[in-house]
């Protein structure tokens, strides 16, 4: 069985992530982190997260349509076609991106609130738990025929 991916499962990986596709330097957020330099590079160039990949996507398209801006310069006076036909290329592959990044960022969001909405019901019921082991000793004598016939193999009650 192969080793988990110290970022993989890195509690500030959205961060490390973001961190990786704006272009800081792998030395720096190994440092910044606590992880290995090794480890930075391995998700940069393996297993990228949704988002991560989005982004880099995004960032490459605009890169290539900052080249385009000027199609005169950058293709020659005869290929302003091919130009405009790659801009329009590049725009769709941004446009992409960027719905891909948004959706990945809306199931975050999805997911850190159903997290919040467990830790809320697990918290209920420790307050449950805590307000029922708390019940006197007279009570429990009182309750203890009830508790036994709950655990009463046969089901009889």
């Amino acid at each position: 069985m192969g080793m988990t991916c110290t970022i993989c499962v890195h509690p500030e990986r959205e961060a490390i992530d973001l961190a990786i596709v704006s272009g800081v330097s792998q030395r720096t957020i190994a440092r910044q982190w606590c992880v290995s330099r090794n480890a930075v590079q391995r998700p940069a160039k393996r297993h990228v997260s949704p988002a991560l990949a989005a982004m880099q996507a995004e960032r490459e398209a605009r890169a290539a349509i900052a080249l385009l801006e000027s199609p005169r310069e950058a293709l020659g006076a005869g290929r302003h076609d091919e130009a405009r036909q790659e801009r329009a290329r590049l725009d769709a592959e941004r446009r992409k991106a960027e719905n891909a990044r948004n959706n990945a960022v809306a199931e975050a969001h999805t997911a850190s609130l159903r997290l919040n909405q467990a830790r809320t019901a697990a918290a209920a019921i420790r307050a449950k738990l805590e307000a029922l082991a708390t019940v006197s000793e007279p009570d429990a004598d009182a309750l203890a025929p009830f508790v036994a016939a709950l655990r009463a193999p046969d089901g009889k009650r």
